[in-house]
């Protein structure tokens, strides 16, 4: 078994979490490495959420995969848009291929059947202003399925 050890969010919250489970994010590993803990430009609310996903997805943990499937699915579909967009930029930024993948789609299915003036609303949103490129990106492509009848 290996240690625990602590991060703490770019709000001052610590959280623990197995190194084992850290290091399935190269920037983590490299964080831990440096004998860091500060999870730079991370919310305490996305850093929970990206230490869950890392310890459910721990290697060689012998986790029931229709268990993993399923909590895969209710940590992004429990979240709203926003929320969603602030866990893909962290998957993105710590390098956390698959959380990115799982974000990243559930997130374009909700941009696909969301109304206009919602779309707007997180467009002009100032809070949001730094992600706006990949935001649009992320809109284009679930408008894209939604006039294909499906994922690109």
């Amino acid at each position: 078994m290996s240690n625990t050890i602590s991060l703490k969010s770019s709000d001052g919250d610590s959280f623990p979490i197995d190194e084992e489970a850290a290091k399935l994010s190269l920037k983590l590993k490299t964080i831990i490495d440096q004998k860091d803990d500060l999870v730079r430009n991370i919310s305490s609310i996305t850093l929970s959420k990206v230490i869950e996903y890392c310890s459910k997805h721990v290697p060689n943990n012998n986790a029931d995969k229709e268990a993993l499937k399923l909590f895969d699915q209710e940590l992004v579909n429990n979240v709203d848009k926003v929320s969603l967009l602030y866990l893909v930029e962290a998957a993105k930024n710590l390098k956390i291929d698959g959380l990115y993948n799982l974000s990243r789609e559930s997130l374009i299915e909700k941009l696909a059947v969301s109304k206009p003036d919602e779309l707007l609303l997180m467009l002009n949103s100032k809070d949001l202003k730094p992600m706006n490129e990949m935001l649009v990106e992320l809109i284009d492509q679930g408008l894209a399925e939604r006039c294909s009848g499906g994922p690109s």
